[in-house]
């Protein structure tokens, strides 16, 4: 499974038109989202620096033939973990943090319109997620102590996404933090996997 990373923010005189158009600067806003919980596969590449739109608006340099499969992604049905807010004359603040490790990787999201908010919070839940994995997977770890140590090991491995949309008088913000999953075989991933921009941030 590739995990593709990316955020966004927008604004509208209109609440759904400021996540549309939150979701648009995210790269996703042409597919139908189906929202997961939190559980990563095991073997997941986890990626960001380049998204669907942006191999959709420079498709000219592909083959015709792929060009076709690009375009019939307009539609489809897609899963994602995904943090979105959306406020009226006040900031909008969405973060997701991905924890690739060993015992059961997983995706965790939040809102607010605090940034301080959202990081505690993302911190917060996934200390707690990590501790329970560890002692469902390796019992033999259930000692507080054991646990506490890992937990600081793998504190270090938590990647945080944070999108920031700022107050706007009379405005919806909205700020939209996502994880796409793309399977593998997929024209789609073929593409954003060849494409420079595109960085390898974990594996799980």
């Amino acid at each position: 499974m590739i995990i593709l990373l990316s955020n966004g923010i927008g604004y509208a005189s209109a609440e759904k038109a400021a996540f549309d158009a939150a979701l648009a600067m995210a790269g996703v806003e042409h597919y139908n989202h189906v929202l997961l919980s939190s559980v990563v596969p095991f073997n997941s590449t986890i990626i960001e620096g380049v998204s669907p739109n942006d191999i959709y608006r420079e498709r000219e340099r592909l083959a015709p033939s792929m060009v076709d499969e690009l375009l019939e992604e307009h539609g489809k049905i897609v899963y994602s973990v995904m943090a979105h807010r959306t406020s009226l004359s006040m900031a909008s603040v969405a973060g997701i943090l991905v924890s690739p490790n060993p015992y059961a990787p997983f995706i965790v999201e939040a809102s607010s319109t605090r940034e301080n908010d959202v990081q505690e919070a993302l911190i917060s839940s996934a200390k707690t997620m990590l501790r329970n994995r560890m002692q469902d997977y390796c019992p033999e770890k259930a000692n507080t102590l054991v646990v506490d140590k890992e937990l600081r090991e793998h504190y270090n491995e938590f990647i945080i996404r944070i999108a920031r949309a700022e107050k706007k008088q009379g405005m919806y913000s909205s700020a939209v933090s996502i994880a796409l999953f793309i399977k593998e075989n997929t024209t789609i991933a073929k593409v954003v996997m060849q494409d420079k921009r595109t960085r390898v941030i974990a594996r799980t």
